[in-house]
């Protein structure tokens, strides 16, 4: 833990930790998507990924984001080691192939180092890509192999194999929901995340057009008083397969690690729009939210001024946006010019949404310090969600406020019990005593596990510490601290 300690806060001595007054919001959700294609290199070298994983999370924390949304499963294959799954074809270029490094393990030991919740990124039903043909033998088998009987059919009988995009497992077919949930948890048992966030849960592209999904076994249950006891319409009776599955994996997700927070992409407009999530491809996230099976969606509202301002619009007349965090096309930006990102940012928070999402990773790479010196200028929490469990946090014990030079402050405490389970809220003001929170500067938040902090100023300030769980409640905060005058030594020499 020394050596933890002692490598966070050189990192923390270089690190601008001004906050400016233009935008003081403590509670906001900031997310990037890393997508495989974000990650994966062409000469499949594991340190040249590595290395990208680890810069993508580096610019994100350093431009005070608290949630990455990292790709695991693509093509109902693995970039991590599946008990269900093969691994993928990407890593090594055969697929089955053990790359010899599991990336989602390393996505997770970073990211928890630098202080992000790792939420893994699924993609639900589709199952290949057509112009790939089809996946070579491997060991687990692929589900494309195994289950031909699974794929999506369209309205003719004729099984889903597009010129281009994805091959889709059916939602309809009982035992489709049942291998996906299977995969879902053996990554929930196996790794120590965060979240899951599910990508293309839904029926496919062109659904109306093409009677997406017809297959056999969907037919027979739809036709069947078993299969559809409450005599839904065609259009219901997918909506409520999707719901169903929704609800089949939150509910087993909570009752293994009920602190891991469940949330989905879904289409950038509920019903308005032509391409919608309800009508087109039979998504329904408000009644996912309403009935508390998932903690939060990301709208892929990837759509430029007006059109971008109405599905915004229409988002928040259905429901508290509160459990809505709208996803923004930074792909998009180099096109449009990165003015329209700026003003879709103020936008979403003049409207009271409580989170952003950026799409993707790569598309960031050139300005990640206009976001940081822009945008995303202070620390922030991640909204917290209740469910209803018991979520106590621990107070802070033998806080200490030390001045061990003119331009640095050092902070210590106590780690609680399980303290690797905790982050900690570094607060400060120049008022000796404080009313509510709106007169505290939120200055940092440490990764998990971490007592300490440096503090570079020359100002006077008083400190306060909070503790935050894993389902990110906030303890009470701690009396306000004014810094003790030490003698100047190397903080770094001491330890």
């Amino acid at each position: 833990m020394k050596k933890l300690n002692v490598i966070f806060i050189i990192i923390l001595l270089i690190t601008q930790i001004a906050c400016r007054d233009d935008y003081r919001k403590l509670r906001e959700a900031r997310a990037i998507w890393i997508s495989r294609f974000d990650y994966v290199s062409p000469d499949k070298n594991p340190e040249r990924m590595k290395s990208l994983i680890l810069n993508y999370l580096k610019n994100a924390r350093n431009s005070k984001m608290n949630i990455v949304f990292f790709q695991v499963r693509g093509n109902a294959d693995a970039f991590y080691n599946s008990s269900y799954e093969p691994w993928s074809k990407m890593l090594t270029g055969t697929l089955g192939k053990d790359p010899e490094w599991d990336p989602l393990q390393f996505a997770i030991d970073a990211a928890h180092y630098l202080g992000l919740e790792l939420h893994v990124w699924i993609n639900t039903f589709p199952v290949w890509r057509a112009k790939e043909g089809l996946p070579e033998e491997s060991n687990p088998r692929h589900i494309m192999l195994e289950h031909p009987d699974w794929i999506v059919c369209d309205k003719d009988g004729g099984k889903m194999n597009p010129e281009e995009g994805y091959i889709c497992l059916s939602p309809g077919i009982p035992e489709v929901k049942s291998h996906i949930c299977k995969v879902v948890m053996d990554i929930v048992r196996k790794y120590d995340i965060d979240g899951v966030h599910f990508d293309y849960i839904r029926y496919p592209e062109e659904s109306k057009k093409f009677g997406y999904s017809s297959d056999e076994i969907s037919r027979k249950r739809f036709n069947s008083a078993e299969g559809n006891p409450q005599n839904l319409s065609w259009e219901d009776w997918q909506r409520n397969e999707i719901n169903t599955f929704v609800s089949m994996v939150s509910d087993s997700i909570r009752s293994y690690k009920p602190y891991v927070k469940i949330s989905a992409a879904v289409i950038g407009s509920y019903k308005k729009n032509r391409w919608n999530a309800y009508d087109e491809v039979f998504q329904d996230p408000i009644q996912w939210l309403n009935n508390n099976k998932m903690h939060f969606i990301v709208p892929m509202t990837y759509m430029k001024k007006e059109p971008f301002m109405l599905a915004i619009n229409e988002w928040k007349e259905l429901i508290d946006v509160a459990n809505i965090y709208p996803g923004l096309a930074a792909y998009k930006a180099n096109e449009w010019g990165w003015e329209e990102l700026w003003d879709e940012i103020e936008y979403i928070r003049e409207n009271g949404f409580q989170g952003l999402v950026f799409f993707s990773a790569s598309s960031l790479n050139k300005i990640w310090k206009e976001l940081i010196n822009d945008k995303i200028v202070n620390w922030a929490n991640i909204p917290y969600f209740q469910d209803g469990v018991n979520t106590f946090t621990p107070s802070i014990k033998n806080f200490k406020v030390e001045r061990i030079d003119e331009d640095k402050v050092k902070i210590e405490w106590d780690l609680p019990e399980n303290g690797n389970e905790y982050y900690f809220n570094i607060y400060r003001t120049k008022l000796s005593r404080f009313s509510n929170i709106d007169d505290l500067e939120l200055v940092f938040i440490t990764p998990r596990g971490v007592s300490n902090f440096v503090d570079n100023t020359k100002e006077d300030f008083y400190y306060a510490i909070s503790v935050l769980n894993r389902y990110n409640k906030e303890s009470e905060i701690s009396k306000l601290k004014k810094p003790i005058n030490v003698k100047s030594i190397s903080y770094l020499e001491k330890k």
